[in-house]
């Protein structure tokens, strides 16, 4: 950056500018240089005022040469003086610096530059933190067709049970209702054979007496090979004897 200077613009406002360092400074220090040789010849041409002719001509041309050297150099200053000044002028535009104008775009797009930088930063971030959650959705996709196919074969493992279990169920009805049915013809077996047996015993009751019956049943016996009951000595019983006893008179 440049030093600042006091101008006075087009509306007559002193303004203070920013200058750029051309090359002034350095055409001052040539010149500095420039005018010292031409010091230093001027004093070896008046001290030495015994030198041949010859040296002393060369000493005055080479004098004469840096003079003129010296003036070019201030010349171009002075041009260089006047063209500034023009610049200055045609920088300051309705009272606004252009140059400081052109900085002050150079600081915008310098921000703007770094923000850019930064968004694309983000923009990285943003499409990392995408490109994760893409990756998690299609694992929990991938998880998830696992569970529907894994849904899937127990649902029809299921269905499959459930119809098992509904064909036990029927055949287990059918077997109780048969059993039922059974257990219904035993039961009327049982009254049937209760009716029986209490018209059996009504009839013994009345036939036999009791000292009797209870003879016969310490003295009968189930047949295993006929499937009877047997009385023991049934032979000897009386209408047996009977028939083997001759009648009188025959």
């Amino acid at each position: 950056s440049g030093s600042e200077e006091e101008i006075i613009d087009e509306n007559g406002q002193r303004r203070i500018v920013k200058k750029k360092k051309a090359k002034r400074h350095i055409w001052k220090e040539k010149m500095a240089e420039i005018q010292a040789k031409i010091e230093e010849d001027r004093r070896l041409l008046e001290s030495k005022k015994d030198m041949a002719e010859e040296e002393r001509n060369k000493v005055k041309f080479d004098l004469e040469k840096k003079e003129a050297e010296l003036k070019k150099y201030q010349d171009e200053q002075e041009q260089l003086k006047q063209k500034l000044s023009v610049i200055e002028k045609k920088i300051i535009v309705g009272g606004e610096n252009l140059l400081e104008k052109a900085e002050e775009q150079e600081r915008l797009l310098e921000e703007s530059a770094r923000e850019l930088e930064a968004r694309k930063e983000k923009e990285e971030e943003l499409k990392k933190a995408i490109e994760e959650k893409e990756q998690e959705r299609l694992d929990i996709e991938e998880k998830y067709s696992s569970l529907q196919e894994e849904v899937m074969g127990k649902t029809k493992k299921l269905k499959r049970v459930w119809t098992m279990l509904m064909q036990a169920k029927s055949e287990i009805a059918d077997i109780q209702q048969e059993h039922q049915r059974e257990i219904e013809g035993l039961l009327e077996n049982i009254r049937q054979l209760s009716r029986d047996l209490k018209l059996q015993m009504m009839v013994i009751d009345s036939y036999i007496p009791t000292m009797y019956q209870d003879m016969i049943e310490n003295h009968v016996h189930w047949n295993e090979d006929i499937g009877e009951w047997q009385l023991r000595c049934v032979a000897y019983t009386g209408n047996n004897m009977r028939k083997q006893t001759p009648q009188p008179g025959k």
